[in-house]
C-alpha cells in the first residue's frame, strides 16, 4: 500500500526508471537506485486509477509500458495482458511500441518462436527498430541458439556501435562458445566508448589471464586499482599473475621481477587490510590462502 503519496515524486520516480533502467531490454543499466518492479506496479497503478487526468495522455500511455514490463518482471501476466488491452485500444496494430509488448508477453510465456515471428513483421520493413532487434536477439539466446544470436548482434552493432549493452552481451556470448579473441576485441571496443569503466577493464583483465596474456592482463588489473583502491577482484588478481609471472622469469629482466614482488606484496597486504574487518572465518579461510600461495 502506497503510504503518503505524493504524485510529483511518484512521477519522478517512473521517470527515472525509464530513462535509466530500461528494464526488458539486454541488460539493465547501472543507476543510483535498483530497478524495483514492484514499486513500478505500486506507483504507477495509483497514478493510473487516480490521477491518470493530471498527466499527459504520453506520460500515462509511457506509465502503462512500464506497469506491463513489471507484470512480466514480476510474473503477473494476466495483470501484463490488461495492460496490454489499454495500450492496444490506444495504437494501432501495426505500431512498433505495440508489436514489442505483444512480444514481450510472448516471451514471458515461453513461446519464442512467435515472438521472433512478430518482431519479424516490424523488422521487414525497417531493420532499425533498437528496442525489437534486441528483443529478437534476447529470443535466439532464450532457445539457446548462439550462432544465430552471435550472427545477429554482429549485424545489429554495425548498425549500434555505441550500444555498450549489446557488445557485452556479445563478449559473454563469444566466451560462452571458447571465442576468446572474438570476446577480447569486444572488451577493447568497451574500454573505447567507456574508458573508465572499472569493471570493462576487469573481464578484460580476466579474460588476457585465461589466454595466458598475463602482462596485459596485469597491467588492466593495476588500471582496475587506479580507479576503486578497494577491488578485491583486481588485488586478487595482481596477485595470482604476480604469482604466475615470478615462477617463470627467466626471460624477465632484474627490474621487471622487482616490479612484480613489489605488486605481489603490495596486493597481498592490501587483500589482509581489505578483510581485516571480515568475520574470522572469512578471515582465517584467506589468509590460510595467502600463506598457501606464498
Amino acid at each position: 500500500m502506497v503510504k503518503d503519496f505524493n504524485l510529483t515524486d511518484a512521477r519522478l520516480i517512473l521517470a527515472h526508471y525509464r530513462n535509466e533502467t530500461l528494464p526488458g531490454l539486454i541488460a539493465a543499466k547501472p543507476c543510483e537506485s535498483a530497478y524495483d518492479p514492484n514499486e513500478v506496479l505500486e506507483l504507477g497503478a495509483k497514478i493510473v486509477k487516480s490521477y491518470k487526468n493530471s498527466i499527459t495522455a504520453v506520460e500515462l500511455y509511457s506509465i502503462f509500458d512500464q506497469l506491463l514490463v513489471a507484470s512480466v518482471h514480476t510474473g503477473d501476466i494476466p495483470r501484463a495482458k490488461l495492460y496490454l488491452t489499454s495500450l492496444e485500444n490506444a495504437f494501432p496494430k501495426s505500431s512498433a511500441r505495440l508489436i514489442k509488448l505483444q512480444g514481450l508477453i510472448l516471451e514471458a510465456n515461453g513461446k519464442f518462436d512467435e515472438a521472433i515471428q512478430l518482431y519479424e513483421t516490424v523488422l521487414r520493413s525497417d531493420l532499425e527498430f533498437m528496442d525489437i532487434s534486441k528483443r529478437r536477439i534476447m529470443c535466439f539466446i532464450a532457445k539457446n541458439d548462439h550462432k544465430l544470436a552471435i550472427d545477429t548482434l554482429v549485424f545489429y552493432l554495425d548498425i549500434y556501435m555505441q550500444d555498450t549493452d549489446a557488445w557485452v552481451t556479445l563478449a559473454n556470448l563469444y566466451t560462452l562458445k571458447g571465442f576468446y579473441h572474438q570476446a577480447a576485441y569486444c572488451w577493447e571496443e568497451l574500454l573505447i566508448l567507456r574508458p573508465r569503466q572499472h569493471l570493462y577493464m576487469l573481464k578484460y583483465a580476466d579474460l588476457m589471464a585465461g589466454i595466458e596474456k598475463l602482462d596485459v592482463a596485469l597491467k588492466f588489473y593495476c588500471g582496475v586499482i587506479e580507479l576503486v583502491k578497494d577491488s578485491v577482484h583486481a588485488w586478487y588478481g595482481i596477485r595470482t599473475i604476480t604469482d604466475c609471472l615470478l615462477e617463470d622469469k627467466s626471460k624477465a629482466t632484474s627490474t621487471q621481477q622487482d616490479t612484480w614482488k613489489s605488486l605481489n606484496t603490495l596486493a597481498n597486504k592490501q587483500i589482509l587490510l581489505l578483510y581485516n574487518t571480515a568475520p574470522p572465518v572469512i578471515k582465517s579461510t584467506v589468509t590460510s590462502w595467502l600463506d598457501l600461495h606464498l
